[in-house]
């Protein structure tokens, strides 16, 4: 894993929010990269809006929601 889960994640007695997406073209084509970003559910205000799939955003908002999502 290539970050830690966070502290409010960990113990969130409500469950979290996961959303998870993958590039590539599949196992026989190429290789295949996954990625997931986790939030409190009680954590509403620090969820960047429009997250949805990747295929579905313009490159610039892509960037904006990977900015949030990083900070």
């Amino acid at each position: 894993m290539i970050s830690d889960i966070p502290e409010s994640c960990k113990y969130a007695s409500d469950g979290v929010i996961l959303g998870i997406d993958e590039a590539g073209r599949g196992p026989v084509l190429s290789a295949m990269t996954y990625g997931a970003a986790f939030w409190n559910k009680n954590d509403t205000e620090h969820i960047p809006k429009g997250l949805t799939d990747s295929k579905q955003l313009s490159s610039n908002t892509r960037q904006t929601l990977f900015d949030a999502i990083q900070s």
